[in-house]
């Protein structure tokens, strides 16, 4: 052959097993025999940004493309291995990396024509089959998609073995991983040997699962890595907060790595860009994001703890970070980040508010009963606002407030300092008013007995510093004392102070009889007086109906001396000739005064229920309530007809119409026709 004529070109492409030795042996890349063969031949139509070529690689064949007018792979056959190496910056390593992106889908013309032509007549492997099913019912295979940097390398070999299995138009390299499988699933044909598409299935199926079990710090780095490398890597991760350190503004990221702020926001410009448009897989991230909301409410602080006690993170990473990657990742968080009082909450968004919900349901608590416990609080708050609210929450939303005063030592009961009125500090003015040295457990006891407080009386700690905090009183031992004893017209009610006199004048101990006819006699209401009794938290029971003030010194023997002789009152009761049962009963001066009677036990369980009250003229006075061992609904009748103690009211009762007739008198006026009643037998 003349010198002068050039080297003969060898038409035939390489075949698949010559590229499996030239990658196994790189040396052979240079010989000059390799630059006079073709490219080979692709069994499936194939785009560059289908293959996980290098971004050298990808530059190098769109340039080629562009000049040559080409978008599809297949139109490298047209050129020989010399001709790709003497394009721009495209060398030995530029190849290798081709040859090796190509070689599952390279067509071998001695064998892979055949085989294809043979599949189009037999049946597509069962095994095969099976595989892509499992592939697609996986959950996470409708997000994967093909173009994903990380697995763009097995799953791009999996596109091309779809894409190559069937004579429908070839899927995009943004294709699912599910649109994938059921392409295979439903293939016409095993495009590539069922060996090769198994391990193709495995490897990608291999990556996920490795991708999976990464904590949120390593997936984000591994996912911005693919985009940005070197310090604007650095710089993307600082920014968004993904080095678990929390989202930096852009000066403060400038000043870190000595740039403008400017640059900063072209770098992770950039960098959301590229995000958006491939939708990288983040299953660590949507992990994290579930396992936030299933530990809602909480403060930040506890989240940030769980996610690195479960093992989500390496170390304490910052919510804020995790927020900004959903973003940028297109995943959408049920909780917000609310603030209040300087403690950051973690809520759905259902729940907005819920840390001024906390502190408004406990203020108010507090202001009505004087304190608060943490356990009821949590229950205030699931009726108000529908939302179960662990009792450390609870507890933290309630020390972001400056003026929380915790009154025991495992945090459970509490007070606002700065609340406009405190109902339990009026009350223990009340009870110092009269007493300015006293027992803590007279006080609990006033406590408990209060009306409008909790019902019950708080632990005795708690009463104690309650009394030292708010009240600003001295604790010796049980004792509480009053620094500075409240003078009585300013904390006592007239009411109030009608009994304190009364008592003070002709106490220190008195029956009730007595207590309330001197009341009355100085203008209080025989209501009023029936309500102080009990509730009145200056005033204790000493004996049997016999009141006295609160802490009062009372000596041995006062409590019997103001007890009178107990006598002996009527109680009757029986059936009438038209078989209706009647209760005749002997009026005290409390039973004038309250409208309550006693029901003799031998008719109790006859008469029980409501009776419309009737006098003997058929006027309507009122409702009768007969249940249990006492009757009571009689105290518009006495006050409209008048009565003394000794009287005795009769009742007598229509059990089918629900009415009870009601006469007062002597005795010998009311038995009168005696011959119409019948005493019970005793």
């Amino acid at each position: 052959m003349d010198a002068s004529e050039p080297p003969a070109i060898l038409d035939h492409p390489l075949t698949r097993a010559e590229v499996s030795d030239l990658l196994r042996s790189p040396a052979k890349l240079t010989s000059e025999e390799l630059r006079r063969r073709r490219f080979p031949q692709l069994a499936a139509s194939a785009r560059i940004t289908d293959l996980p070529l290098t971004r050298r690689v990808q530059n190098c064949l769109g340039e080629l493309a562009y000049s040559q007018g080409f978008a599809d792979l297949n139109h490298l056959s047209d050129f020989t291995i010399g001709e790709l190496l003497h394009l721009r910056n495209f060398g030995r390593k530029s190849l290798a990396n081709l040859l090796s992106s190509i070689l599952p889908i390279i067509l071998d013309p001695t064998s892979d024509a055949a085989r294809v032509e043979a599949s189009r007549r037999e049946p597509v492997s069962v095994t095969v089959t099976r595989a892509a099913e499992r592939l697609r019912a996986q959950t996470y295979s409708a997000r994967l998609r093909c173009s994903d940097p990380r697995f763009r390398s097995e799953a791009g070999v999996l596109l091309l073995i779809a894409n190559s299995s069937s004579d429908d138009p070839g899927l995009a390299p943004s294709a699912s991983l599910r649109t994938v499988a059921h392409r295979l699933v439903g293939r016409t044909r095993d495009g590539s040997s069922p060996e090769r598409t198994l391990n193709a299935i495995r490897r990608v199926r291999r990556q996920i699962v490795r991708a999976r079990r990464l904590p949120l710090e390593r997936e984000l780095e591994e996912i911005t890595r693919r985009f940005v490398t070197g310090r604007n890597l650095d710089i993307a991760l600082s920014f968004f907060g993904w080095t678990g350190n929390g989202v930096r503004t852009l000066q403060a990221v400038g000043d870190t790595f000595q740039m403008s702020r400017e640059r900063v926001r072209q770098i992770t410009t950039r960098l959301k860009d590229k995000i958006k448009e491939t939708h990288p897989f983040a299953p660590s991230l949507r992990r994290t994001i579930n396992h936030i909301s299933r530990h809602l409410p909480a403060s930040v602080g506890d989240l940030e703890a769980e996610l690195f006690r479960s093992g989500l993170t390496q170390s304490l990473f910052r919510l804020d970070g995790i927020v900004c990657a959903a973003e940028l990742f297109d995943i959408s968080i049920p909780f917000m980040i609310e603030q209040h009082h300087g403690l950051a909450m973690v809520v759905s968004y259902e729940d907005a508010g819920l840390g001024k919900s906390v502190v408004r349901v406990a203020r108010k608590m507090v202001s009505h009963q004087g304190l608060g416990k943490v356990e009821d609080l949590c229950d205030r708050v699931l009726e108000d606002a529908d939302t179960s609210v662990a009792t450390s929450v609870v507890r933290r939303i309630l020390q972001s407030n400056t003026s929380l005063h915790w009154l025991d030592q495992e945090y459970e009961w509490f007070f606002f300092e700065d609340l406009p009125r405190n109902h339990l500090v009026t009350l223990v003015s009340k009870v110092l008013s009269v007493a300015p040295r006293i027992h803590v457990n007279e006080v609990r006891s006033a406590i408990a007995n209060d009306l409008r407080g909790m019902g019950f009386a708080p632990p005795r700690s708690v009463v104690l510093e309650f009394c030292r905090a708010a009240c600003k009183c001295d604790v010796d031992g049980d004792n509480i004392i009053a620094k500075r004893a409240p003078l009585l017209v300013d904390v006592l009610s007239k009411g109030e102070q009608i009994a304190y006199s009364v008592l003070t004048e002709d106490g220190p101990l008195l029956h009730r009889a007595e207590f309330e006819r001197k009341c009355m006699e100085r203008g209080m209401n025989p209501s009023t007086f029936t309500n102080y009794l009990t509730r009145l938290p200056i005033l204790a029971r000493y004996g049997p109906g016999v009141y006295g003030l609160r802490g009062a010194l009372i000596a041995p023997g006062d409590v019997e001396r103001c007890i009178p002789p107990t006598t002996k009152r009527l109680h009757d009761h029986g059936w009438t000739a038209n078989a209706q049962p009647w209760l005749a009963v002997e009026l005290s001066s409390a039973a004038l005064s309250t409208g309550v009677i006693t029901v003799p036990s031998g008719i109790r369980r006859f008469i029980a229920g409501r009776y419309l009250l009737r006098t003997q003229d058929g006027s309507e006075v009122g409702t009768l309530v007969a249940s249990g061992q006492a009757a009571w609904g009689l105290g518009p009748f006495f006050r409209r007809r008048g009565g003394e103690p000794g009287d005795v009211v009769m009742l007598t009762f229509d059990l089918q119409r629900h009415e009870a007739a009601v006469q007062i008198g002597t005795k010998e006026d009311v038995f009168v026709n005696t011959e119409e009643f019948e005493s019970a037998p005793r």
